[in-house]
């Protein structure tokens, strides 16, 4: 050892207050060792030895836990170093690795470079630990991941990805590190084509085949005998040959036809034995089991295809049944045997016994009172949770969206609701209520009144027509005069997203649908043209269950969400929905919309919905110029779709945008340019936009315009209709000029 490299370590490690006496010790016996020859460098190199003391004399590598000392974590340096460099300075890229080892000095393993079996690929991995923290934290994690996962790996990429997405995932993650591995080693198997099945589904599965199994060598048997009985034919005399061939003909005959009830029930037991196994792997929602079932399927149809083929002359085919049957049971069992049980994987996650509480006994420990248990991932807090009578488990918001209220349920029917009261009575103190707020200033809706009798009646309105036309604004009047908390579901594609589900630590995870229904609110569901039949027929029953409390408020009828939560439907809920289209399927403008199920159709009350002039007269009152424009270019817009026997109108500009217009005019933060082009003119092709532009160009005398009619300075708050219009019609004209 040199000198001057061994005057730096001794000064380090008695100068280190990162180390103990007793590592201290240890470190300056093996330094003194090595410099007087006494000890071999177990580091191979001097830089390496070097590099590794000054990081424990740093603090840069420490123990791992409470139970392994200094000395432990040094001779596991040792030991990695060594199994890096087998050859010493001899091994293959010997000045690659040695780099690596002192880049990652603190981070080691030498079973990932085992597994990963390529420097580069360990290096890269070892490269991305070093340089997080929070990994360094947590390498062990890392390592012990990487190690359960390579058997399932089908090469080292595959490996490489699982690790670095293992990695990434580190960093959401706000509980037990331990549980989140478990998961992700049960997800990334399913990759990789092990898929978990429960024990009875595999045990239906092996006794089915083993009785295909079993009809297969009985027919094998049975050609056996034909064969035999054909060779001994062969060989009788000729004296004897007649009565010979007349016995062997009615014994031939006889096993033939036990041959052929045989094969009838052996096709038989294959249909029984598809279904069998069709049923069982669809009682599982993994949907992963859809792949295992069509192999599976494939695979008993060519048993099937064999036995229909049996001749008498011939085993070849019998066998290649026995094969086939073989081989589909041994693939089968090949998908499940390598999958540990649920409940185990459960055991194995849970390290605690209050863990193990939440995950096996449905979110309660066994004293049966909600608690908030350490595992921040599994954590229900009691301040948000709704305790229902004869429901034990706890009842958290789905998201931040759904917002669980803290006052018991009331029942109370509404006055607008109250069926012992006439309809015109209850209808006409509606009215009076929306006159009060119309002598205030605020505009409704033409609809709203509509749609207020739908309501009151139990009905399920649903308003159809084109985006931003103003639906939402018309269900919060409505409900605001009906005296309704109003809640919005939002657009419905799953399932979940209505009825709710469980969540892993047995929570209830509630939805607006559930919220609204529990306490008796106005919901709405939008986009319904774009959702699925399943949410359809799902929200059908909940309508079912309205009317039929609607019509006996005292006896409510149940809804069941997440399977096993059934509660009153509050006889002040109502529901509305919302979408593009008219319910039966896309169109040249609305492409992506399907068609609604012709049940909900039938239940629902399908009202058209347009724009109203009053409520975009109120909202451009500062700006009548740009009102006038605005409501001109919407007529220009319809006629050019009606020229052209579109079912509705592409591009047409929305109340919504005349919001945004007016919000820029207040605030003068656009151009009149910009106006136009993001709010008019966009998404619009040229046949349509030179339309639009001879409309304007008559309606306001506009001969013709060749250069944009205003400088960039002019505001567009202070403008009048015709200079408006022109700037209109020159970008109508000119859309893909600059911008102004």
């Amino acid at each position: 050892m040199e000198d001057k490299n061994y005057r730096n370590l001794v000064k380090a490690i008695k100068n280190s207050t990162k180390i103990g006496y007793d590592f201290q010790s240890y470190l300056l016996n093996y330094v003194n060792g090595i410099k007087s020859g006494r000890l071999n460098n177990d580091f191979i190199d001097e830089d390496i030895l070097v590099s590794v003391i000054l990081s424990f004399a740093n603090g840069e590598i420490k123990a791992e836990n409470e139970g392994e000392s200094l000395i432990d974590k040094f001779n596991e340096k040792i030991n990695s170093v060594k199994f890096m460099l087998p050859e010493g300075e001899k091994t293959p890229e010997y000045e690659s690795i040695k780099r690596s080892i002192m880049i990652n000095k603190e981070v080691t393993s030498k079973e990932l470079y085992s597994i990963l079996g390529s420097r580069l690929d360990y290096e890269q991995i070892m490269n991305l630990i070093a340089s997080d923290k929070l990994l360094k934290d947590n390498e062990v994690y890392i390592f012990n991941y990487a190690i359960e996962v390579s058997p399932y790996c089908i090469n080292v990429e595959v490996l490489k990805r699982e690790i670095v997405a293992f990695m990434n995932g580190l960093k959401n993650v706000t509980g037990s590190i331990s549980e989140y591995s478990n998961k992700r080693l049960i997800e990334a198997k399913k990759r990789c084509g092990v898929y978990p099945i429960d024990e009875y589904t595999l045990a239906s599965i092996s006794e089915t085949a083993r009785r295909a199994e079993s009809m297969v060598r009985q027919l094998e048997n049975m050609q056996s005998r034909l064969d035999a009985y054909d060779e001994r034919s062969k060989l009788a005399t000729a004296n004897g040959l007649k009565a010979i061939n007349d016995a062997s003909n009615n014994t031939l005959k006889k096993l033939q036809e036990e041959i052929d009830i045989a094969k009838t029930a052996m096709i038989q037991r294959l249909d029984e034995y598809l279904v069998t196994l069709e049923q069982n792997l669809k009682s599982s929602s993994d949907q992963i089991f859809n792949s295992i079932l069509k192999d599976t399927q494939e695979s008993l149809k060519n048993i099937k295809v064999y036995a229909q083929s049996i001749n008498n002359t011939t085993t070849g085919d019998l066998l290649r049944i026995k094969k086939a049957a073989e081989d589909s049971v041994a693939s089968l069992k090949n998908y499940m045997e390598n999958e540990p049980e649920l409940r185990k994987i459960i055991e194995d996650a849970a390290k605690s016994v209050a863990v193990k509480d939440v995950l096996l006994n449905g979110g309660i420990p066994q004293g049966g009172t909600t608690t908030v248990i350490e595992n921040p991932d599994i954590a229900i807090p009691q301040s948000s949770t709704l305790i229902i009578p004869g429901y034990d488990k706890p009842i958290v918001p789905q998201s931040k969206k759904v917002i669980i209220p803290t006052t018991d349920v009331d029942t109370t029917i509404l006055p607008a609701f109250d069926e012992s009261i006439p309809f015109e009575k209850r209808l006409e103190k509606v009215m009076k209520e929306k006159e009060r707020r119309e002598k205030k200033g605020e505009i409704f809706h033409e609809l709203v009144d509509e749609v207020l009798v739908c309501l009151m009646e139990g009905f399920w309105p649903y308003l159809y027509g084109p985006s931003g036309c103003g639906k939402s604004y018309i269900f919060k009047q409505a409900a605001s005069l009906l005296g309704l908390d109003y809640v919005e579901n939002g657009k419905i594609e799953q399932l979940h997203t209505i009825m709710a589900y469980t969540r892993p630590n047995g929570a209830f995870a509630a939805t607006q649908t559930f919220i609204a229904s529990l306490y008796g609110k106005l919901i709405s569901y939008d986009e319904m043209d774009s959702g699925n039949t399943a949410v359809h027929i799902a929200l059908s029953k909940i309508y079912d269950a309205m009317r039929d409390t609607v019509s006996n408020p005292s006896s409510p009828a149940f809804v069941t969400f997440a399977e096993d939560l059934e509660i009153p439907m509050n006889p002040n809920f109502r529901m509305i929905g919302a979408g593009n289209t008219n319910g039966d399927g896309e169109n040249e403008i609305y492409n992506a919309r399907g068609k609604l199920d012709e049940s909900v159709q039938q239940r629902m009350k399908p009202k058209a919905f347009s724009y109203d002039n009053r409520i975009e007269r109120s909202i451009f009152s500062k700006y009548p110029e740009w009102y006038k424009i605005f409501v001109r270019f919407r007529k220009a817009c319809d006629l050019y779709a009606a020229s052209q026997n579109y079912p509705a109108t592409p591009g047409l500009i929305t109340t919504r945008d005349g919001a945004d217009i007016v919000k820029v005019l207040n605030h003068n933060s656009q151009s009149v340019d910009c106006i136009i082009r993001e709010n008019f003119t966009q998404k619009k092709d040229v046949p349509y936009l030179r339309n639009i532009a001879k409309t304007f160009m008559d309606a306001y005398g506009i001969t013709s315009i060749n250069e944009y009619p205003l400088n960039g300075s002019v505001k567009a708050n202070s403008l009048d209709e015709k200079e408006i219009a022109k700037c209109l019609v020159y970008r109508c004209l000119n859309p893909e000029t600059k911008r102004l």
